[in-house]
């Protein structure tokens, strides 16, 4: 289980529905989390890429603002 912890985003979508898992989670180590969740894992391990974390946010937006646009959503209000 611990190999999980070498594994870079840049790996994970260059498989095939690679990049869907970080539609779902918003990061590798959640989703490992989630689908091994009697490993005792820690998150620092996971290998991170703050260059990737950039593109997936600039992507997440991007589909949001194509499902926003088809909804007729103009307007986001943040709650505290």
């Amino acid at each position: 289980m611990a190999d999980w912890y070498g594994v870079s985003w840049k790996e994970i979508e260059t498989h095939p529905r690679g990049r869907d898992i970080f539609l779902r989670f918003p990061s590798l180590s959640k989703a490992v989390e989630s689908t091994y969740p009697d490993f005792a894992w820690d998150s620092a391990k996971f290998v991170q890429s703050e260059e990737l974390s950039a593109n997936m946010m600039k992507r997440r937006r991007k589909v949001l603002a194509k499902v926003a646009a088809k909804l007729g959503v103009t307007q986001v209000m943040f709650s505290i």
